[in-house]
């Protein structure tokens, strides 16, 4: 079948690089042809989605008439995917690349450009990816960034698993992005709400695991939910909008419900918990957020929710966009998810002696029963965690050894160890030194609060005034 469209003219013998670059006059028609072609295509296109937006705006106004009720019904959360961003693979050393865990990005030995984990696994590799189109200009100023807006619930101390899903993200987020991170001791409430005695304690020391991490306060604003009271009057006036039937099909919800079954979780708050994520999110008009699959639908319900807003009021809240990140699975000693609730996690504040214990005392692939048997590192969570941490030679080694059982289970965990630890020592040394400086964690806390309250407060000027609430007396 003959090719169609513009042909290279070429000599016979020339090279491909030879063709004559001016067009000829038919190709110059051809052109034009196109063009023409393709503004009527676009003028129609426009037409539609114009049509489709009006539609859109007309259906949201008919939910708010009494006697249209019954479409409220119809309306399914996640209707439109939410738009993900996802990491592809680059190369080492990519310039702007933060430093690695273990190593704070102000620390005179990480030097003006923070080196990657040398040879590091493609899968950690890939979460140091970031899209082209995430990145702000170099030298762009902190205004000019996307900001991103991302948290934890302090229920418990920080772990492992939270290192390599999250905090290596946001170590990264801060060099380019406009970010603010929430410690939610508010969300902490929606499950922990019969004993609240260690919400205090965990929320400062989430605080020193961040620090200790490498999140900087002078490139980001970390802050304390309740420390900024505006979350919680947007929470409400938000509440006001969402039809329950849209929080009772969260997927997460009777998921949930099921998997913490010794508590009783009918309350209204952990009904209502995305309603008040919603408003973290939107309270700073954050343009990301990063997320893991699982907290897909509940950004999803957060844009369908500054949708309807918007649509009642006027425009005041952008769309809030995923961004995902793949990241290797991280299970715990008994092979089991990482969870603060199974009592299965290295914690990142742990002693390096008692991590190194756990970790020999991990359970392995259990057909293995000696040391002459051959292994299945597909089945072993130590392995696991050596795509995580480890470099690809020693991957590739504890996968080949393993299954020819050339090595033993103790002997695949101490070189696991050697990756883990120069990981974890430097972490734990500053969380030691921020630890006997609790003022000065406070202090960053507190500032990271007036920050985040400034944006809060202007967000909040423009809610009610879109809402016509904007009652307050002046003087």
């Amino acid at each position: 079948m003959a090719q169609r469209g513009l042909q290279p003219r070429l000599a016979a013998g020339d090279p491909p690089h030879a063709r004559d670059p001016r067009p000829d006059r038919s190709e110059v028609a051809e052109i034009r042809d196109w063009v023409a072609a393709g503004r009527d295509i676009g003028r129609r296109y426009g037409q539609f989605h114009g049509w489709i937006g009006l539609r859109h705006g007309a259906r949201h106004r008919r939910r708010d008439d009494p006697g249209q009720r019954g479409h409220l019904q119809e309306v399914c959360p996640g209707r439109d995917a939410a738009a993900r961003v996802r990491a592809g693979q680059g190369p080492e050393g990519d310039a702007g690349r933060p430093a690695a865990p273990g190593r704070h990005p102000g620390d005179p030995e990480a030097g003006s450009e923070a080196e990657p984990h040398h040879g590091r696994s493609p899968d950690h590799q890939l979460r140091h990816a970031q899209e082209d189109v995430l990145r702000a200009p170099e030298g762009s100023s902190h205004e000019a960034r996307k900001r991103v807006l991302s948290g934890f619930r302090p229920t418990g101390p920080m772990h492992i698993g939270h290192l390599v899903g999250a905090l290596e993200n946001w170590i990264r987020l801060q060099e380019t992005h406009d970010c603010f991170f929430a410690i939610c001791d508010w969300h902490a409430l929606t499950s922990e709400y019969a004993d609240t005695s260690s919400i205090k304690d965990y929320v400062l020391d989430m605080a020193l695991d961040w620090l200790a991490a490498g999140l900087d306060p002078e490139k980001c604003t970390i802050f304390v939910q309740s420390h900024v009271p505006e979350h919680a009057e947007l929470h409400l006036l938000l509440s006001m909008i969402v039809p329950v039937t849209w929080l009772e099909r969260v997927p997460t919800y009777k998921e949930q419900q099921q998997q913490i079954s010794n508590r009783d979780l009918t309350n209204y708050g952990f009904l209502g918990y995305p309603v008040l994520q919603a408003a973290d999110i939107l309270i700073y008009r954050a343009e990301l957020v990063p997320v893991g699959e699982d907290q897909l639908a509940h950004l999803e319900l957060c844009r369908e929710i500054a949708r309807r807003f918007n649509s009642l009021y006027g425009p005041v809240f952008p769309e809030p966009q995923a961004l995902t990140t793949r990241v290797p699975r991280v299970p715990g000693t008994d092979g089991r998810k990482m969870s603060k609730s199974y009592g299965n996690a290295l914690n990142l504040g742990d002693p390096i002696e008692e991590t190194r214990e756990r970790v020999l005392r991990m359970v392995t692939d259990p057909a293995r029963k000696t040391r002459q048997d051959p292994g299945n590192p597909d089945i072993c969570p130590v392995y696991d965690l050596h795509k995580a941490f480890s470099d690809r030679t020693t991957i590739d080694l504890v996968n080949v050894e393993c299954r020819r059982a050339g090595i033993g289970c103790i002997d695949c965990k101490t070189y696991l160890l050697k990756h883990l630890e120069p990981v974890l020592r430097p972490i734990q040394e500053r969380r030691s030194r921020l630890a006997r400086e609790r003022d000065r964690v406070r202090e960053i806390l507190a500032e990271g609060a007036r920050r985040a309250r400034a944006e809060a407060t202007r967000t909040m000027e423009s809610v009610r005034a879109a809402m016509k609430m904007d009652t307050r007396l002046p003087g």
